[in-house]
């Protein structure tokens, strides 16, 4: 039993997995699980929306969710809506608010989460790309403010050394201070590279600043660990989603710093955990009636 749920193999003395006809699109796997509700009703709203409590469309979200986890966790891989929603008959729509219903609940784990230690912070820059003119003449710079689209986020991430990744999302740098001033624990070393925004944190912090024009790591300060989160969402953007746009940011940076968090994890647990927060986290007010509003 896991979280009010009652597993049924069918007839299996153990979780199998049937790999679909290589004549399909896509080749992919399908669980040959049946997942029954029991009392008291779970409160899993990730994967039973409000509105598909009917037997066959909650078997159909808990495949649709059993194929998203195995996709992520046991292929290795990142799946994205459209392949989701292509596996289980469904519409892109469907596959979009469930892949977000997860990401909220595996992003929970660190909403209210504090760092102390060694912490390690920097900032990236997502969105907002301007398309530059065909003629060359035409063409402007495109880092001057009065020609960006003001779409443009920063995430902000404070990586504790041997712990957790917080990243958080703001328009510019400067305005992160506050945020990493609430959420790093008095005492905590602070590293950071040599960016103006970081120098209100002195006030308040001991600080170790590299400068990255000579060096990344000097045997003291070293922001390695921050750019390697930034590593990992940024081939996620490129690689997969291709666009990352501004309000959905903070989902895919949490479900990131998740990834990165628990890297060193089996892939047997990776599944239990984002299962477990899937069927534990309530109904999401971000996601439900996504479509209906």
């Amino acid at each position: 039993m896991l979280h009010g749920v009652q597993i049924v193999s069918d007839g299996l003395s153990d979780i199998t997995f049937e790999r679909l006809n290589r004549t399909q699109s896509h080749t992919r796997f399908l669980s040959k699980l049946a997942l029954r509700p029991i009392q008291p009703r779970p409160r899993g709203a990730a994967l039973l929306g409000s509105h598909h409590h009917d037997g066959d469309m909650v078997k159909q979200i808990i495949l649709s969710t059993s194929d998203f986890l195995f996709d992520n966790i046991h292929i290795g891989q990142y799946s994205s809506p459209q392949p989701i929603g292509f596996r289980v008959s469904s519409a892109y729509q469907t596959a979009f608010v469930l892949s977000h219903n997860l990401r909220e609940a595996i992003g929970a784990e660190i909403k209210d989460e504090t760092v102390a230690g060694q912490i390690e912070i920097d900032g990236a820059y997502f969105g907002g790309h301007v398309r530059p003119a065909n003629r060359k003449e035409d063409r402007v710079d495109r880092r001057l403010a009065q020609h960006q689209t003001g779409k443009r986020r920063v995430v902000v991430v404070m990586r504790e050394r041997h712990g957790r990744t917080l990243p958080f999302v703001s328009r510019i740098e400067d305005q992160a201070v506050a945020t990493i001033t609430a959420r790093v624990e008095p005492g905590s070393v602070i590293h950071a590279d040599k960016a103006g925004s970081w120098d209100a944190l002195h006030a308040r912090f001991d600080i170790k600043r590299i400068n990255h024009s000579e060096a990344y790591s000097d045997g003291e300060a070293c922001t390695n660990q921050a750019e390697s989160f930034f590593s990992r969402l940024r081939r996620a953007e490129v690689g997969l989603h291709h666009k990352i746009a501004g309000p959905y940011l903070m989902a895919y940076s949490r479900e990131m710093a998740w990834r990165e968090d628990h890297r060193r994890e089996s892939n047997g647990e990776l599944y239990l955990m984002a299962a477990s927060a899937a069927l534990a986290h309530p109904v999401s007010r971000q996601w439900k009636g996504y479509w209906q509003r």
